[in-house]
């Protein structure tokens, strides 16, 4: 059974008339005006103070829903110490300067709200202001904002958000930020947010608001085309943009996140590491997210009566561990505790059984609960090393020859991207599970069809002319647009750090690189083979460029050892 379409608590009569009386009337009639009912613990029981002295709840274990605190419940009640205590690191207020003045004791001159938020700040906790009209709401791009901020500011620590009472606003923000994190249907939303906190969200405003935002989300979270419709790559940044935050939305301002993630994991397993700093993020992020969701879904179940699971929650993933017998070898018998799919072996001996074997020694494992997938993830992003280069050259060249593939793809290696395609723009954390995929010509796939199914190519017949009118490489790829600049930079990049490639090889991967950014068959291609030199050249001053300081670090490195000899 579907979770039901929530109802406002207010009717639409109710609502109109609050928005025609003055505010001293509302906060007489509402909230009892200097006796408000919100601006102390009177009236409430120790069940509806989360925070001892103010009326709250948690909605999730880390995201705080309260009342507006006061300078004098700050010091009556060490509102301070208990946030420390908790671990709240992060305070979003919903108010407008100025509102319920009639409330309880008078508000600070100099903020204009009933406490000073500098006081949260000198104590290491983080103030946002993100007003909104209480009954009512704000724009799509603001609320959009404070849920990024939410998203920011739980990476810290735990979070609380307060309006006046902490119900019609706060209400609102939390589950838009359920909506955008946990992936849920902006009725699921609404009520869990019900459930953990009676009375919340209102109005009928502010509940097509949190179903506004939650088509506005869904629209932008496509990363592979869907429904026959692509989009262009300026159009992709865009929807991009909105959604991330913090280093992401800084990072990759210009360079589509698809081919960000994916060109660092086929450089990591190229290197023989299972992850590099961006994918470990996404992985905790990840883990964060699912468990914030199956928190979710068990309220649900038990209080709404839904029996509807989410289509994630059970899939199973498939992974590379090292358990099982392989080409007639087992693992070394240990007597250590059971772990994913088989036997734990110490770091020294994993290393050492891998060292011996190549990649095809390592064997696929099924995870099949939630439980074993979080633990695999977790070690993941712990960087536990399970894997490393081994065979001389093997992982790289795996990674090559997976990059410079045709288009062309076996039916189960195309089922199994077809199926990455639809969980990245479907399935809550997919870049973090994604980072289970160690098969490289999956990832290489990946990487080509998203550049292949864009609206219009990265490089254009105009942007070709701009990268051969300039007399050096270096300086061609400036002409471009920057976000195609950024976007063949990166691959290019990448290409440029799997160094010990044949000629043949790097070149099979430009012009397999070359098909994808102009859209064009092998026929076109031949004329294009300018452009592929201009590349080849771009790419060797890349690697000259991440080979050369090295060298300058070492050869200072060796001056100063020498130097501290000879003074010696």
């Amino acid at each position: 059974m579907a979770v039901p379409v929530p109802r406002a608590v207010y009717s639409q009569a109710r609502e109109n008339l609050l928005r025609a009386v003055p505010p001293h009337l509302v906060c007489s009639l509402l909230c009892h005006g200097k006796e408000c009912r919100y601006e102390g613990p009177q009236g409430w029981s120790p069940q509806q103070q989360a925070i001892r002295g103010v009326f709250s709840a948690w909605v999730t274990d880390d995201i705080l829903a309260m009342a507006r605190p006061t300078s004098l419940s700050i010091r009556s009640y060490q509102l301070i110490e208990q946030f420390k205590a908790l671990n709240v690191k992060s305070l979003i207020n919903l108010q407008l300067a100025g509102e319920h003045a009639h409330c309880g004791g008078a508000l600070e001159q100099d903020s204009g709200f009933s406490y000073q938020p500098q006081l949260f700040m000198d104590n290491n906790i983080y103030f946002f202001n993100f007003g909104m009209p209480d009954f009512g709401v704000a724009s799509l791009l603001r609320i959009l904002d404070g849920v990024k901020v939410m998203a920011f500011a739980l990476e810290q620590g735990k979070l609380a958000v307060h309006c006046h009472a902490g119900l019609g606003r706060t209400g609102v923000l939390v589950a838009c930020y359920l909506v955008y994190a946990a992936w849920l249907s902006p009725s699921e939303a609404v009520h869990f947010v019900r459930l953990r906190r009676p009375m919340s969200i209102q109005t009928s405003s502010q509940i097509n608001l949190v179903f506004e935002f939650g088509r506005l989300v869904t629209s932008h979270r496509a990363v592979y085309t869907r429904d026959g419709q692509p989009i262009t790559l300026q159009q992709h940044l865009d929807h991009q943009r909105q959604l991330l935050h913090g280093y992401e939305a800084r990072h990759l301002k210009y360079l589509p996140k698809p081919v960000d993630f994916l060109c660092r994991r086929l450089l990591s397993l190229s290197l023989g590491r299972e992850s590099c700093a961006v994918v470990r993020t996404e992985i905790r992020r990840a883990v964060a997210d699912r468990r914030l969701a199956k928190q979710v879904w068990e309220t649900l179940n038990a209080r709404v009566g839904s029996r509807h699971t989410p289509p994630w929650a059970w899939q199973p993933v498939t992974v590379v561990l090292p358990n099982t017998t392989t080409q007639g070898q087992a693992l070394p018998n240990t007597n250590t505790n059971s772990t994913i799919g088989g036997d734990s072996l110490s770091e020294l001996e994993l290393e050492d059984w891998i060292s011996e074997r190549p990649c095809s020694a390592l064997t696929l494992v099924t995870l099949t609960t939630p439980t074993q997938t979080e633990t695999h993830l977790s070690n993941l992003a712990a960087n536990e090393p399970i894997r490393r280069q081994v065979s001389g050259m093997s992982l790289l060249e795996s990674v090559a020859m997976a990059m410079a593939a045709g288009p062309a793809l076996e039916e189960e290696l195309l089922g199994k991207v077809h199926l990455w395609q639809a969980r990245l723009s479907e399935e809550q954390g997919a870049w973090g599970w994604l980072a289970t995929e160690t098969d490289p010509r999956v990832l290489s796939a990946l990487l080509w069809s998203w550049l292949e199914h864009l609206k219009e190519p990265v490089l254009r017949s105009e942007d070709v002319v701009l990268l051969l009118s300039k007399p050096t490489a270096g300086q061609s790829l400036w002409e471009l647009e920057k976000c195609r600049d950024e976007t063949l930079s990166c691959v290019l990049e990448t290409l440029s750090k799997l160094s010990g490639l044949t000629s043949a090889l790097e070149e099979a991967i430009l012009h397999r690189l070359l098909r994808a950014v102009t859209q064009c068959g092998d026929d076109d291609l031949a004329g294009l083979c300018d452009v592929k030199e201009r590349l080849k050249v771009i790419v060797r001053e890349h690697r000259s460029h991440y080979l050369f300081p090295r060298g300058l670090v070492k050869t200072a490195t060796l001056t100063t050892i020498t130097s501290c000899v000879n003074n010696t």
